[in-house]
């Protein structure tokens, strides 16, 4: 069982405008402790585990293609804050925030 102690906030991202329609606040967590079993499937989805190099071919929305996971590669083990400003027209501004290094 995964408790609060066991995560680390790594980043925390804002999308405006996304797919024209919607408004996103995420925050992303690192576990620190090795998981040895997938957690349970819920409602927002069933849990994977994927090397990064497979990132790329997984069917995932292009914010988290563009700035989210190399973002959250390059803070593991500290900590960034970021806005996406999605324009209809499938161009993203990012504003990069805050950028800590590991701490």
């Amino acid at each position: 069982m995964i408790t609060p102690a066991d995560l680390h906030l790594t980043g925390l991202i804002s999308e405006h405008g996304y797919q024209g329609q919607t408004h996103w606040l995420m925050f992303l967590f690192e576990i620190k402790t090795r998981l040895t079993t997938l957690p349970p499937a819920h409602p927002e989805g069933r849990f994977a585990f994927f090397p990064p190099a497979a990132l790329a071919g997984l069917h995932i929305p292009q914010t988290d293609r563009e700035q989210i996971w190399p973002w959250f590669w390059l803070h593991r083990g500290g900590f960034f804050a970021a806005h996406c400003h999605c324009h209809p027209d499938g161009r993203n501004d990012w504003t990069l925030e805050a950028s800590l290094s590991r701490a």
